[in-house]
């Protein structure tokens, strides 16, 4: 199991995406940090899965709705938390 030890590894979607179509043939598993705007991109998801990511390590600013709102963040973590699981 490896661990990328990276802030947010999607922050850069094709470059993620290059690296994990590199990371298909090793079969490996992985882990790493990201944010939840890798759920707007379904090639992106599909591609971590396909590469062998187990699952990743999410941060939050807050899960209250209008705290959220007041730094300008416009999430529904309940929606995200949904898709993610898919």
């Amino acid at each position: 199991l490896f661990f990328f030890v990276d802030d947010n590894i999607i922050s850069d979607h094709e470059a993620a995406k290059s690296l994990f179509r590199a990371l298909i043939p090793h079969r490996i598993h992985w882990v790493s940090q990201a944010s939840l705007d890798m759920l707007d991109d379904p090639e992106l998801m599909e591609l971590m899965m396909e590469s062998g990511c187990l699952g990743h390590v999410v941060g939050f600013e807050s899960v209250d709705t209008d705290s959220l709102r007041g730094m300008g963040k416009h999430q529904n973590l309940r929606t995200a938390f949904g898709r993610y699981q898919e």
